[in-house]
């Protein structure tokens, strides 16, 4: 029972596109691509041990040819469409490590939501996170905007269309190609 209690789960209709989105970093003003970065919105989490409802973000960061690259998790933001800034993530691994040249690195942030506020309080239908790495000693912000996804459209589809074969009324008789 306890395992079923640690389990979180997401708000369901809180869905992001792009996923992830992918976004180049280089030091200066030149085309050279120093680094990648891979962001993903995971969704939105309920509460759960204590925790407020959060947004979680999934970043990737890739160190393509620079000498370093660091990421300064403190400096994450995240601003919802309504442009309303949530509080500071907690980070998992809470360690980011630095990365020299051909390394990678995947960590989460979870972003709290106001206390008191549910998603459907916030302007939730798009998102944009900012984050500072440091390439080669050089401080470079980088973004990506998020959409929401709209729901799935449902259909309902009545799966006894087809009549009984077994049953032949008069006035009506249909060959079923299956197995005929």
């Amino acid at each position: 029972m306890s395992l079923l209690a640690s389990c979180a789960s997401y708000y369901p209709g809180y869905s992001f596109q792009p996923a992830p989105d992918v976004v180049s970093v280089s030091p200066g003003r030149t085309d050279q691509r120093a680094a990648r970065v891979l962001a993903s919105v995971a969704g939105v989490r309920r509460a759960d041990d204590g925790r407020p409802p959060e947004v979680e973000v999934r970043l990737r960061v890739e160190n393509l040819d620079a000498a370093r690259v660091e990421v300064q998790p403190q400096s994450l933001v995240l601003v919802t469409s309504g442009l309303e800034e949530l509080g500071l993530p907690r980070v998992e691994p809470p360690d980011v490590p630095g990365l020299g040249p051909g390394e990678s690195t995947t960590f989460t942030a979870f972003f709290p939501l106001p206390p008191g506020t549910d998603p459907d309080d916030l302007g939730l239908e798009g998102l944009d996170v900012r984050w500072t790495l440091v390439v080669d000693g050089r401080r470079v912000t980088a973004q990506s905007s998020f959409s929401r996804r709209p729901p799935p459209e449902i259909r309902y589809v009545d799966p006894f269309w087809w009549h009984d074969p077994w049953y032949h009324h008069r006035g009506f008789h249909h060959r079923h190609p299956f197995w005929w």
